[in-house]
């Protein structure tokens, strides 16, 4: 029963609804018969409408409440609970019952009449929906339209009012949805960041180190200018300024490697998310390796196969979160060794971008929860679940789909595939 009431809102047809529910009550062990009745009130009793006339007219007590008859030295408890619709279908749940002790009891009924409750809305529901069929279709036919649009500007007023809170929690979930993405975003980065940190630090440790030994020798020229002859002079300022030469192209290298470090960075996290922009897969799939690089570290073999080459509308900065996330799981499940495989491919009207890996695959029973949120098979401190999830999300978003299947040779896959030209959808 229970699971019942959660299900009712999903069915489209009173008479389907009605016959789950007799259906439910009719599988407990004590119960004789379940069914809805039509009822009528006549001088102070309750008439059931029965063909057979086989159920007696039940002592009406309070308006609205439910009526139960147990005769003396009777096995048998007859109860009548009230469906409180204005509808013309069957308005009052007939059951007959043995009187043992584990007939229903208060409880029970309280599950029963809340269970009628919903029934009651889900009734409501359908009949709001088919009095806007029917007003739809006379207004297409009636000479007399001004009548029929009143009637339907009142139904439809009744209709906003039970979907404002329902409109209500949908832009609550959206804002939930889009902080969960730049959660999960923020969360990939600081995971970059380790990396990224150790390759700035390279580059800009040997631009110090070199600038201090160019004052050293900027120094060492000063004096020699003071005590050295001219010849010998020209001499020695020749050989320093050649390692001056040297140090400072050092240096320019160096800070050509930040710079490009910083570009990616930038390239990975758009401040302009919310825009499509125009993009290469294949500048997608570099940024992100680059990105990568020290987490794939030397030991992973990286196959780009980039077969599908022209530009596409996209977020790129979404695109490269999904990317980055299905690199980082992809190398995880390598335990950092092994080959990752990044191609693109085009069909009709869609292209595609996988992440392929050489690992133990993804276990069978895994595999149809995968993009559940917060499902995860790493270990607490690893992952929060959420990664695949929220990935799952942004391609919808762009019109797509993701997916995860095992290969042949070993390994998993992860495809996105992503719509051409006019059947992108805007997220």
């Amino acid at each position: 029963i229970h699971a019942l009431g959660e299900r009712l809102l999903q069915i489209h047809h009173a008479g389907e609804m009605l016959e789950n529910i007799e259906k439910a009550i009719n599988a407990h062990p004590d119960v004789l018969t379940a069914r809805f009745v039509k009822t009528e009130r006549r001088h102070g009793l309750c008439h059931v409408r029965d063909p057979e006339k086989s159920v007696q007219p039940f002592v009406v007590t309070r308006e609205g409440e439910p009526i139960k008859r147990h005769e003396k030295k009777s096995s048998v408890v007859e109860m009548l609970l009230p469906v409180l619709n204005n509808t013309d279908e069957e308005n009052a749940l007939y059951i007959k019952m043995r009187h043992f002790k584990n007939h229903l009891n208060r409880d029970d009924l309280k599950v029963v009449q809340s269970l009628l409750a919903q029934l009651n809305i889900a009734l409501d529901n359908l009949r709001y929906v088919k009095e806007t069929a029917d007003l739809v279709e006379e207004l297409t036919r009636s000479r007399v339209r001004e009548e029929y649009v009143e009637q339907l500007r009142n139904t439809n007023k009744q209709l906003d009012q039970k979907n404002k809170e329902l409109r209500r929690l949908f832009r609550e979930l959206q804002e939930k949805e889009s902080q969960l993405i730049h959660s999960e975003k923020m969360a990939s980065l600081g995971h970059l960041v380790a990396g990224i940190s150790h390759e700035l630090n390279n580059p800009i440790s040997f631009i110090y180190a070199n600038m201090k030994i160019l004052n050293t020798y900027l120094d060492d020229l000063q004096k020699e200018l003071e005590t050295v002859d001219e010849d010998e002079l020209r001499k020695r300022m020749e050989e320093q300024i050649t390692e001056l030469r040297s140090i400072i192209e050092d240096s320019a290298r160096g800070s050509l490697a930040v710079k490009q470090i910083v570009k990616d960075l930038k390239s990975f996290s758009r401040l302009d998310q919310a825009e499509y922009k125009s993009i290469r897969p294949s500048e997608l799939v570099d940024t992100c390796l680059k990105m990568m690089k020290t987490q794939i570290g030397d030991r992973v073999e990286v196959l780009r196969q980039i077969e599908f080459d022209e530009p596409v509308l996209c977020n790129p900065g979404q695109l490269n979160q999904v990317i980055i996330n299905l690199m980082t799981n992809a190398v995880q499940a390598m335990q950092y060794e092994g080959t990752l495989i990044v191609r693109t491919e085009k069909s009709e009207d869609a292209w595609s971008l996988s992440v392929a890996d050489s690992g133990p695959g993804i276990p069978a029973e895994v595999l149809p929860n995968i993009f559940d949120p917060f499902f995860t098979t790493k270990d607490v401190d690893q992952g929060t679940g959420l990664g695949l999830s929220v990935s799952h999300t942004i391609i919808e978003k762009h019109g797509g789909k993701i997916t995860a299947e095992n290969r042949a040779g070993g390994g998993a896959v992860f495809r996105i595939i992503l719509p051409l030209g006019d059947k992108l959808k805007h997220g």
